[in-house]
């Protein structure tokens, strides 16, 4: 027995240690969460331009609908702006730029405007792990809200963890509670069109 005892409190620390590594993972929806988010059968992006809140363009020419997220609208055409739009697009303009624009992508569809949807994840040298699920991090943020009814994500449960404890901060978009949300706002726009 004393000669397996080491072993034995060995293997126990091995595994008290990599319990503890995964519940700091998830510590903080703004950081952890958007952080230990994983992206197989991913694609190298580079991403030249910030359209908004949840819309990037890419070099290779795609326009990318960030899956499961939905930032306030910011001006198209004669469609008026939304407060919050502007901050949004500037947010996630942030991310790209500590990114240089670097990352990779998780494909789960094609929206009915021909854009590819998918989940982003943008390679930030000083976030943990040295990357950022760029989905999760405008959730949690409150630069956007979980878009359940779009949420066929491998991550959509984490976006609904990172909603809630925005919300319960209080911060960007829930700082207000009669904040529009962006799909009501477009369907009112419409309808006042």
């Amino acid at each position: 027995l004393r000669k397996i005892q080491p072993y034995i409190l060995g293997g126990l620390l091995i595994i008290l240690v990599g319990a503890l590594t995964q519940q700091k993972r998830f510590a903080n929806a703004g950081e952890s969460l958007a952080n230990s988010m994983s992206a197989p059968q991913s694609q190298e992006i580079t991403i030249i331009k910030v359209k908004d809140g949840d819309t990037v363009k890419l070099a290779d020419g795609r326009d990318i609908r960030f899956c499961g997220i939905d930032a306030p609208e910011t001006q198209h055409g004669k469609q008026p702006a939304q407060p919050g739009g502007e901050d949004a697009k500037k947010y996630l303009q942030a991310l790209v730029d500590k990114a240089n624009g670097k990352g990779y992508i998780e494909v789960t569809d094609t929206d009915r405007y021909g854009r590819t949807v998918g989940e982003i994840t943008l390679r930030i040298q000083d976030y943990p792990n040295g990357e950022v699920n760029a989905n999760s991090e405008m959730i949690a943020s409150g630069n956007a809200w979980f878009y359940k009814k779009y949420a066929k994500c491998p991550n959509a449960q984490s976006f609904e963890i990172a909603e809630q404890r925005a919300a319960k901060q209080r911060l960007g978009v829930h700082a207000n509670p009669g904040f529009e949300k962006p799909w009501d706002f477009r369907r009112r726009i419409k309808e006042e069109s």
